[in-house]
């Protein structure tokens, strides 16, 4: 049984507000789920996951991305 990672618990990336609420070793590496609580104007740098995908779910506030050459802004409920 995996253990149960509340919000705002969970292993702390260092230098970023995210943290792992499910570690990509309890799936063999299948997966890996981060919670965050982005501060206003933070920006993640532009990056690009060779191996897997990433899924974004807003619960409040507001937050743009782009996915190659398409620039979105997810509002609250965004997926």
């Amino acid at each position: 049984m995996q253990d149960i990672v509340m919000w705002g618990e969970g292993e702390q990336i260092v230098g970023t507000p995210f943290r792992i609420a499910v570690d990509p070793k309890q799936t063999d590496g299948h997966a890996v789920v981060f919670t965050v609580d982005m501060p206003v104007d933070e920006l993640v740098p532009p990056h690009v996951h060779e191996r897997e995908d990433q899924i974004n779910v807003v619960f409040s506030g507001r937050v743009g991305c782009r996915v190659g050459a398409t620039e979105c802004v997810l509002e609250a409920g965004g997926l």
